[in-house]
């Protein structure tokens, strides 16, 4: 079984003995867990953390209604950079992770939680969980939404943002084609469960 901590690990747990070893370090607040096709794949905070620490000075959440008015260009200039991701790792005979691949990234963040969170697979797609970056207001009025052309020309995926975004995996190559916005018009979206009908 894998486990992610919030100290940026994931863990490797072997239910019959009960031992705990660390198979892959230096993440940031991996969260969603989802296995499909021999590959792990995880939500992953990228260089949110580390850009929102260096100007707001609490890590992965800042207050940017503050920025609004006094300075909205730094803050746009702030979130062009941010991008959190999707990862994905095979999977060895031993449960170790190897070839780390970038699934998704470029997806916008402005704190710990609204951002990708849950992951699951329906044993064809991989079905992510993103929530909506606008923490303080309503996001159909927000200042996210409202320069989200200007973020879209940094590169940002000003498109998966409050959605259950889902991608197909290649059973042979873990390659994938587009991602799509499977669900849209969501707030923040936690987590992803799958009935035995498939209905999710």
């Amino acid at each position: 079984m894998y486990v992610a901590d919030y100290a940026g690990a994931i863990r490797l747990v072997n239910v019959e003995t009960g031992d705990v070893g660390i198979v892959r370090e230096g993440l940031a607040i991996p969260r969603g867990l989802t296995v499909l096709h021999g590959r792990l794949y995880v939500t992953d905070m990228g260089n949110a953390c580390a850009e929102m620490e260096a100007v707001g000075g609490d890590g992965c959440r800042i207050h940017y209604l503050e920025w609004q008015d006094s300075d909205p260009d730094g803050l746009l200039e702030l979130l062009s950079r941010v991008s959190a991701r999707v990862l994905s790792y095979r999977i060895d005979d031993s449960g170790n992770l190897s070839d780390e691949r970038i699934v998704l990234e470029h997806v916008m963040s402005i704190s710990r939680d609204h951002a990708p969170n849950g992951l699951a697979n329906d044993g064809v797609y991989v079905y992510a969980a993103i929530g909506h970056p606008e923490t303080h207001v309503h996001h159909d009025g927000g200042f996210i939404v409202e320069h989200a052309g200007e973020l879209a020309a940094a590169g940002r995926r000003t498109d998966l943002m409050g959605v259950v975004a889902r991608f197909r995996p290649d059973a042979d190559t873990g390659r994938i084609g587009g991602i799509e916005a499977w669900a849209t018009g969501l707030r923040n979206v936690y987590q992803i469960s799958i009935g035995p009908d498939g209905t999710i």
